[in-house]
C-alpha cells in the first residue's frame, strides 16, 4: 500500500481552531487597548479644559476691577456663581454646571462670549472669596465629590486657583493722555 503524504481533516480542524482561539484573543486585546486609549484620551482632554479654565480665571480676576454684584457676594463668600467687572463696562459670568464651569462674556445684557470648560469625572466647582487680607483673594476650587465606595472615601486631592482680585487692573485705567508719547500729539 501506498503512504500518502499530506494532512488528515482531523490536523486541519484542530489547526482551524488553534488559529481561530489566537484571532479571538488578539481582538480583545486591540479592543481593550481601543477602550484604554479613548479613556486616556478623554482624560488628557479633561485635564487641558481644568488648565485652561484656571489660566482664563486667573486674568478675569486680575483684570477685573471689582465684583459686580457685591451685596450677594457680602454675605455668601461660596458660591457657584461669580460676577466680574471689567474696566470696559463688561461683566464676566462663572458659572458651575454638574459637570462643567460656563464662563460668559456680558456687554449689558448681550452675550459676547460663551465658553463651557469640563470638569474632571467626580468632581465640583466652588468659588470662594478670602477678606481677610488687605487684598480680596478670589479662589475657585475643583474638589472630589464625597462619597463613598465600598466603604473607602475617595482621594481628598483638589485643585485650588488663587486670584487676587483688581491686582492688573492699572494698566487696563491708563488713559490715551497718560501715554508716552500723548503730549506731542496735544500741542499739535
Amino acid at each position: 500500500m501506498k503512504q500518502r503524504r499530506g494532512i488528515t481533516i482531523v490536523e486541519t480542524i484542530v489547526s482551524m481552531s488553534i488559529s481561530a482561539v489566537i484571532v479571538g484573543v488578539a481582538v480583545g486585546a486591540i479592543h481593550q487597548l481601543f477602550l484604554a486609549e479613548s479613556r486616556s484620551r478623554d482624560h488628557v482632554a479633561r485635564l487641558v479644559s481644568v488648565g485652561r479654565l484656571a489660566d482664563q480665571f486667573r486674568r478675569d480676576v486680575h483684570a477685573s476691577v471689582g465684583l459686580a454684584d457685591q451685596n450677594e457676594m457680602a454675605d455668601n463668600l461660596s458660591c457657584e456663581e461669580l460676577h466680574l467687572a471689567t474696566h470696559e463696562g463688561q461683566t464676566i459670568v462663572y458659572r458651575v454646571d454638574a459637570t462643567s464651569v460656563e464662563r460668559i462674556g456680558l456687554l449689558g445684557e448681550d452675550i459676547q462670549q460663551l465658553e463651557t470648560y469640563t470638569l474632571p469625572p467626580a468632581t465640583e466647582a466652588v468659588f470662594e472669596i478670602n477678606d481677610e487680607m488687605r487684598n480680596r483673594m478670589l479662589t475657585l476650587r475643583i474638589l472630589p465629590i464625597a462619597d463613598q465606595i465600598d466603604g473607602a472615601k475617595r482621594p481628598t486631592h483638589h485643585l485650588r486657583v488663587e486670584a487676587t482680585l483688581a491686582h492688573d487692573h492699572r494698566f487696563a485705567l491708563l488713559t490715551r493722555a497718560d501715554a508716552p508719547g500723548a503730549e506731542g500729539e496735544k500741542n499739535e
